[in-house]
């Protein structure tokens, strides 16, 4: 005769969430000792946390803590986004979150390498997986922490599917506080923009050559449907990024838009006034690389005649400069192996 009934059944469920047969199970295997039924279903939520760690994980949520001075950011992925969207998978999120952010994980490799609630963390997230009934992983992860002189927030979208930490460096303590709240629209900015570095001086050579070519090749082929169509044609540039527009190539720029004047027949005496605006233009059609992936060239998407650098320095008039940020967004790079569903019932039925 079996040692247990059906609230001993119910009491293991509500203990570790597991489905009713399954707490039926594990009771039976342990002749009714609950401790004992405890570990055999996580020992066999281990074992079905490996099966469903087969399938890719792609969906999820991205989540933040941000105080004082140190703010952390994960991205957890998910098989379906209808997962992360229920509680457990919150409940998950929150506490990842509080853990790397209490022990400063620096990333998601410190972060799996850890230990949480005295147990190595791959068994904690083997247990979620049983739990919630998809694999989980912890992809990515970055840790910003300053001292009392670093202005840090962070934004994550409605959605959870992006999020972004933000830094920036005060010239003193008194700054930061203000500075905190232009930081946070900044970060909302880069959200939205999607900003792939800081500035131009943290761009690869190498990538900004190979964009220089097809660029300037993309806007030729625009060109050629524009004169089609009797519209004006878009400057063709030189170059694409700030990092290519050295003094001697800003000088060459210079001499040029000069000429062109005395070709006009513009009195010398005035070309001071128009040289400068026709060599910002210069500047601006020869930076569309850093206009369009690095944050502070970015126009800033609350107020378009500016740059998002030349806003953040109004509203902090100079006095902090954004050091780092870092976006991420759910499932970026991943890819999903296509199989049809006969395929799929075949493997169920193997």
């Amino acid at each position: 005769m079996a040692n247990f009934g059906p609230k001993d059944i119910k009491k293991l469920r509500e203990m570790t969430d597991a489905g009713m047969m399954d707490c039926k199970k594990a009771l039976a295997a342990t002749d009714g000792d609950m401790d004992a039924a405890v570990e055999w279903l996580r020992d066999q939520g281990i074992g079905a946390a490996a099966k469903k760690a087969s399938k890719t994980a792609a969906e999820g949520a991205i989540g933040i803590k941000v105080d004082d001075n140190k703010a952390v950011i994960v991205e957890i992925n998910s098989q379906t986004d209808f997962v992360a969207q229920n509680d457990k998978f919150k409940n998950l999120m929150n506490e990842v979150l509080e853990h790397a952010f209490n022990n400063e994980l620096a990333d998601a490799e410190a972060i799996n390498a850890s230990e949480i609630n005295s147990q190595p963390f791959s068994e904690y997230l083997a247990q979620n997986i049983a739990i919630i009934g998809e694999n989980l992983v912890v992809r990515r992860s970055d840790l910003i922490k300053g001292d009392s002189k670093t202005a840090i927030n962070g934004y994550v979208h409605s959605n959870g599917q992006n999020g972004v930490i933000i830094s920036a460096e005060c010239d003193d303590d008194a700054d930061c506080d203000a500075v905190k709240a232009t930081l946070r629209e900044i970060a909302m900015h880069a959200a939205a923009m999607a900003p792939k570095s800081l500035t131009y001086e943290d761009l690869d050579p190498k990538y900004v050559e190979e964009e220089t070519k097809g660029r300037i090749e993309a806007i030729k082929k625009e060109n050629e449907e524009l004169a089609r169509l009797g519209k004006p044609l878009k400057n063709v540039p030189q170059y694409v990024s700030r990092m290519q527009l050295s003094d001697e190539v800003l000088a060459e720029a210079k001499k040029a838009i000069e000429e062109e004047l005395k070709a006009e027949g513009k009195p010398e005496k005035i070309w001071d006034r128009i040289v400068p605006g026709k060599l910002e233009r210069f500047i601006s059609d020869n930076t569309t690389l850093d206009q369009e992936q690095c944050l502070l060239d970015q126009k800033f998407v609350m107020d378009d005649s500016k740059t998002v650098g030349e806003y953040f320095a109004e509203k902090t008039g100079g006095k902090a400069k954004i050091t780092k940020f870092t976006r991420l967004e759910v499932g970026e790079g991943i890819e999903v192996e296509e199989e049809d569903f006969a395929a799929e019932v075949a493997k169920q039925m193997a």
